[in-house]
């Protein structure tokens, strides 16, 4: 999970900054920061063409909206704040909005901060798990 939770982070500022270089609208943005959850959890029929090429991945989100609904829920809750407030994230407005997200993903991997440019994985599986 926290992998995918690092994941998902990934993708959001990639099709940010992506959007942003390329002058598209505040709704593109809102659907992909939408979709990204979908994407990294195995669903790409919604994927734009810059995002993602994948066809073939199992496709992970249905089981957890039937195992687990408020796993879902939990998740969607801080990407559809994002999505709201795609207009600020193309204007490189700094708001509390990238905070909340930072402040969620470091409550989920346990509070430890992390470089995501560990040289050895090893040492960046210790730090998250301690």
């Amino acid at each position: 999970m926290q992998n995918n939770i690092l994941r998902l982070r990934r993708g959001i500022v990639s099709a940010i900054q992506y959007r942003k270089q390329h002058n598209f609208t505040e709704n593109d943005l809102r659907n992909d920061i939408l979709n990204s959850v979908y994407h990294v959890f195995g669903q790409h029929d919604k994927c734009a063409s810059y995002f993602c090429d994948k066809v073939n991945d199992v496709n992970y989100l249905e089981k957890i909206k039937s195992i687990d609904p408020i796993l879902y829920t939990n998740i969607m809750q801080p990407v559809r704040y994002l999505a709201r407030n795609s207009r600020s994230l193309l204007q490189d407005v700094d708001s509390n909005v990238v905070e909340s997200l930072n402040g969620i993903i470091t409550k989920i991997i346990g509070g430890k901060e992390l470089t995501l440019q560990c040289l050895d994985h090893t040492k960046c599986m210790y730090l998250l798990l301690h």
